[in-house]
């Protein structure tokens, strides 16, 4: 790959285009990447300002800037969190060493003043403001002739004679700003061709920081347009679709696992392409694959199971990129634990310390806090209450207890009260029966509290029952009044089958809910039983049941008549 694809692959990757820009033939296009290089220490473009030729600014723009400047304060003062923010800009690049503060002269003819001005991007949450600087400003009354091709006129004569322009940077400060040369990237062959190539490989982590990405999909399919951009600079070809397919994205997974390796276990690769047996890792039987990845083998070659599961690709325990895989697995087993996890990794990759590495992102997984995190630990246990350490109290308190006897079983309940009167006892009654159940007899030694108790007992039972007949009255005169009244009027039968009469020795079905219809037992009527108004409502049948007549009564609406007469 020549400087220029090179340049245009680290201009496409900085700038996140996706796309491929048309060629163009003007002077601009041609310019930029002659004019712009990129500090790789500094992590910016580094651009100086161009000028037209034979052109110089009649004056140094100071008093314009300085009226534009009043104008945008004034229309400033009204957001003052918008001031606020114009004012951090100006403090950062100050910090950076982006602007640099001058002496306010006007008459200074070593410095020329540009106005600015702020442009609002709403839409932005990170850089909603951006400050513009007009490099196309005019004098009033005045053409401009600024301009940003070819420089002032001093630059056309020799070097000596040009004007001295103090600075304030030191030399230090300068020295660390220097241009570094940018590295060279190594691209394998194997990205635009059918061959194999062990030795060179590309080295995609010093093109893309894959700690930006959070999901291994989406690394995959940046990763594969950038393969089709290399691609397309490589043989000079038209820009194709952006479209991606399962061979693009495991061709780029073959690039980040090649570049990891290479980065990760350079002295396990260079043995093994020396054909050296690598000590190390001896366990896990090394070997470099077809496609130029270090994979692991072990018992399982006569297995009936894929090649990708019987020899697993490496990866470093450490790496954002293993992150990713493991993260993707997490998620394809819907967050079911760490060995699941563990097992789908290891049909494809083998992690050096996998359990370790998996535990280590696992506990980052929201999903799974959720469901399974425990709470916060238990607080060291507090001191005892002031109740509890101090002595007690000697004073003498005298109790009772009451003692229940079963006569049956000579079962044994007991009761401390605190005095004998008939409350207490009546209160300690009360929880025996809620714990053993209510007694049928209750004997007693006619003690005086047993007395006043059952005395109290009677009278709460007498009141009761007053109550429960109260109660039973009110409810007869409220189902007389509300429901019985409401019975006078006579349900009317619109059935179909009205006509029918039932009569004796009619053949009859005796219908049954709990049992098929097919099982319904045929019966003959015998005998037809009225009610006091003359009208039939039940009737007696008879059916042969285990070889033996039967006679038994039925409702007439459980009687289906077969309609043989």
């Amino acid at each position: 790959m020549s400087k220029s694809d090179t340049r245009e692959l680290r201009r496409f990757w900085e700038l996140e285009s996706l796309g491929i820009t048309e060629e163009s033939n003007t002077i601009d296009s041609l310019a930029f990447p002659q004019d712009t290089k990129f500090d790789w220490t500094l992590g910016r473009y580094m651009v100086d300002l161009p000028w037209r030729h034979g052109c110089w600014p009649q004056s140094n723009g100071f008093s314009q800037c300085l009226e534009r400047l009043k104008r945008l304060r004034a229309r400033l003062q009204d957001d003052s969190q918008l001031l606020k923010e114009y004012d951090d800009i100006f403090k950062k690049q100050l910090e950076d060493n982006i602007i640099e503060r001058v002496e306010t002269n006007e008459y200074d003819v070593r410095y020329h003043y540009l106005p600015h001005h702020g442009v609002i991007r709403e839409d932005k949450q990170t850089t909603r403001l951006r400050i513009v600087f007009d490099g196309s400003a005019k004098e009033p009354n005045q053409l401009s002739k600024l301009s940003y091709w070819d420089g002032p006129e001093f630059l056309t004569k020799p070097s000596e004679i040009w004007p001295h322009m103090p600075t304030k940077l030191n030399t230090e400060l300068a020295e660390t700003e220097r241009i570094q040369k940018p590295p060279v990237i190594s691209i394998t062959h194997s990205l635009v061709s059918s061959q194999n190539s062990h030795e060179c490989c590309l080295n995609i982590e010093a093109i893309m920081d894959v700690s930006r990405y959070r999901s291994l999909l989406k690394l995959m399919k940046v990763t594969g347009l950038v393969l089709k951009f290399i691609s397309v600079l490589k043989n000079r070809q038209a820009k194709g679709p952006n479209i991606l397919d399962a061979k693009d994205l495991r061709q780029a997974e073959d690039v980040w696992v090649t570049s990891i390796q290479l980065n990760s276990f350079p002295d396990e690769r260079s043995k093994l392409v020396s054909g050296e047996v690598v000590v190390y890792r001896s366990q896990l039987m090394l070997f470099l694959s077809e496609e130029g990845l270090i994979r692991c083998t072990g018992r399982l070659n006569e297995a009936n199971l894929p090649s990708h599961m019987k020899n697993p690709v490496l990866l470093p325990t450490r790496h954002p990129f293993t992150e990713l895989i493991i993260e993707d697995r997490h998620h394809s087993v819907k967050h079911n634990g760490i060995q699941e996890t563990l097992a789908l990794i290891r049909e494809n990759f083998w992690i050096v310390k996998g359990r370790e590495a998996v535990k280590k992102v696992l506990r980052k997984c929201v999903v799974c806090k959720r469901y399974e995190g425990k709470p916060y630990p238990t607080p060291m246990i507090a001191d005892l209450p002031a109740e509890r350490p101090t002595k007690e109290s000697e004073e003498v308190v005298k109790l009772y207890v009451c003692l229940f006897t079963c006569a049956s079983t000579r079962a044994l309940h007991l009761e401390v009260v605190q005095d004998l009167s008939a409350p207490t006892f009546l209160q300690a009654f009360r929880r025996f029966c809620g714990r053993r159940g209510l007694p049928s007899t209750m004997m007693s030694d006619n003690a005086k509290t047993f007395k006043a108790s059952a005395v109290e007992v009677q009278k709460s039972l007498t009141r009761r029952a007053r109550y429960q007949y109260q109660l039973l009255k009110s409810f007869v005169r409220q189902w007389q009044r509300d429901y019985l009244l409401s019975l006078r009027e006579r349900a009317i039968n619109h059935g179909s089958q009205k006509n029918l009469m039932i009569k004796e020795g009619d053949i009859v079905v005796l219908k049954e809910d709990c049992t098929a219809r097919c099982l319904w037992k045929l019966a003959k009527i015998v005998e037809l039983i009225t009610g006091r108004d003359g009208r039939t409502r039940a009737a007696k049948v008879q059916l042969l049941s285990k070889d033996k007549v039967t006679t038994i009564r039925r409702p007439v609406q459980n009687l289906v008549p077969l309609e043989v007469n």
